[in-house]
Parts: C-alpha cells; structure tokens; sequence
C-alpha cells in the first residue's frame, strides 16, 4: 500500500537508523563468527528487525526512510562509504560537500577546522534572500548527490587525485 510522500518525523527516522545500525550489527556478528544468516540465532534477529521496519510503514512503496531491500542495501553502503571518509582523515566528508558546491553551484565554503564536521559559507556582504534560496538548493543538490554511493565519493578521490597530480607536474 503506497503513503503519501512527506517529511519523516524524527522519530522516524531514529527508529529507521536503529534499525539500519541493528541490521549492520547482525551481519557483522555472523561475519565473523563464520556463521550463514539463514540460521538462528541471526534469522530471527532480522526477522524481528523487518517486522519492525514493516510495521512502522518504511518496506512499502515510496515509503521516507526506505527500508525495502534495495533501500536498507542504500543505507549500509553509504554508511560503510561513511566510515571509509572518516577512516581515511577525520572530516573528509565536509570536503565531499564543499568541493562540489564551489565546482557546480560557484558557492565558496570551507570546512571550519580539521576533523571537524561544520561547513562556513562565506557570502557576499550584500547576500539576497533569491541568493540564500540559491544556496539552499544548492546544498540539498550537493548532499543527495553524496548519498548516491559510490558515485559522489569517486568524484570526491577523483578531483583530489587530479589536483595532486597538477601539483606535481
């Protein structure tokens, strides 16, 4: 049955990342003890989780968060792309957001201090509210194309490799 589209409520989406965060636990529980999903004790463990994930309207079509396969198989790859960012150097992440918003939109920005997590825009003194409305679409075009795993995080070692290698010629 399809619900109508709107903005989830926090408490939705708490419960959709408890959900996601037990989930990544399961698998990484059978993981490494070398043990298939398919029995107990992890069947049910993920079974209860789905029942969850049902009953709270997040499996059905359309459905904001998304927890079908396909969305919840989103949700660990970018939380694993996430952990990836972080293990590299602390804060990267910010960079996959700045480097794009210069790039695409012509918005200058920077992150606000090593391993930090905190985008600054700089604007002009004389900023409109058409240029905050511009600014704002700007992020929110920026930051969905980020969620799209592992194309925004390619782009962002993509553009740090070609800037190393301009250096060095």
């Amino acid at each position: 049955k399809n619900r109508p589209m709107s903005k989830p409520s926090q408490a939705s989406i708490d419960l959709a990342a408890n959900v996601i965060s037990r989930v990544k636990e399961v698998l990484i529980e059978a993981e490494q003890l070398t043990r298939p999903l398919e029995i107990d004790p992890f069947r049910g463990r993920l079974f209860e989780l789905f029942v969850t994930a049902e009953g709270a309207g997040f499996t059905a079509d359309g459905a904001e968060p998304d927890l079908s396969c396909d969305g919840l198989g989103r949700a660990l790859a970018l939380k694993a792309s996430w952990s990836v960012l972080e293990a590299a150097s602390k804060g990267l992440f910010c960079q996959l957001i700045t480097i794009p918003l210069f790039k695409d939109h012509k918005i200058l920005s920077q992150v606000s201090g090593h391993a930090s997590h905190t985008i600054k825009l700089l604007p002009a003194l004389t900023i409109t509210q058409d240029d905050c409305n511009w600014i704002t679409n700007s992020f929110d075009q920026v930051i969905e194309a980020s969620h799209r795993v592992p194309g925004a995080i390619w782009s962002l070692g993509k553009t740090l490799v070609d800037n190393a290698a301009r250096k060095s010629a």
